[in-house]
């Protein structure tokens, strides 16, 4: 999919002038390329030198129209000079540059957090003095996440049924599961936080806290959850701020027995 900077008319970027006639190192005719739409050839600017820098101005959202921050978009230039902005706060990237043409592509693969799936590209004019904006969409998710194998022992040191699995009402288990870094073959991955997924077990269940949010030495997340009532026991995983993020089911299936337990009362 791609997304480029329009005028107002439009309906994406916008400036207030466009690139002179003849502006140094700027080819002509002087357009700003869309997917969507064209745009009426730029004008004289008659408020800046030729010389000054204009801004880009980006929005980098994801399918559901929310800033995404972390993410790299490449900026590339009609002579070739390439340099890299990172969204900010809200998804914005914000810079000066020489007034030319410039691709832009949202950069696939790894941050320290995030793993970029896909993007928009696009092509953009920046008159000089003048300021630029638009938006790139990204297709994401988080670096570090849930992940199998899944386990869950009794804090009571009690012994339970794994054929059938049940669990005894009232009492406390912990819940394990790989946290796992999806940009290393999802290898465990230790001391890392997941603390934007959230909890949710069914009706008859309950979970203690939040859970720790953060995998612990041998690269392992851990929640406290208990059943109430009879019936089968669910216990599962989303993001909170990814609602493209598949739901992942801690109880499907755990090491030492199969299926999901019930609660044994």
């Amino acid at each position: 999919m791609a997304v480029g900077c329009t005028n107002p008319t439009s309906g994406g970027a916008s400036s207030s002038s466009s690139l002179p006639a003849s502006p140094p190192a700027s080819p002509t005719p002087a357009t700003v390329a869309s997917p969507s739409a064209a745009v009426p050839a730029p004008t004289r600017s008659t408020s800046q030198p030729a010389y000054a820098d204009g801004r880009l101005d980006l929005t980098v959202i994801d399918s559901h129209g929310q800033g995404r921050e972390g993410v790299t978009i490449r900026v590339v230039s009609e002579a070739g000079d390439e340099h890299a902005l990172v969204s900010g706060p809200g998804g914005v990237a914000s810079e000066a540059l020489p007034p030319a043409f410039y691709d832009l592509e949202i950069a696939v693969g790894c941050t320290d957090g995030l793993e970029i799936l896909g993007g928009a590209t696009g092509k953009v004019a920046i008159p000089p003095g003048e300021v630029v904006t638009g938006e790139l969409s990204v297709q994401w998710r988080h670096r570090f996440g849930p992940g199998l194998p899944t386990r869950w022992v009794a804090t009571d040191g009690g012994r339970d049924s794994v054929e059938p699995p049940l669990w005894r009402s009232g009492v406390v288990y912990d819940v394990s599961f790989a946290v796992v870094d999806r940009c290393d073959g999802d290898r465990r991955a230790p001391g890392v936080s997941f603390d934007t997924f959230r909890f949710t077990p069914s009706g008859n269940a309950g979970v203690s806290g939040a859970g720790e949010f953060r995998a612990d030495a041998e690269g392992w997340g851990h929640v406290q959850a208990f059943c109430t009532d009879p019936g089968v026991i669910e216990l599962s995983m989303t993001d909170a701020t990814n609602p493209d993020e598949p739901t992942f089911d801690l109880l499907v299936f755990t090491e030492g027995g199969s299926g999901r337990p019930s609660c044994d009362v």
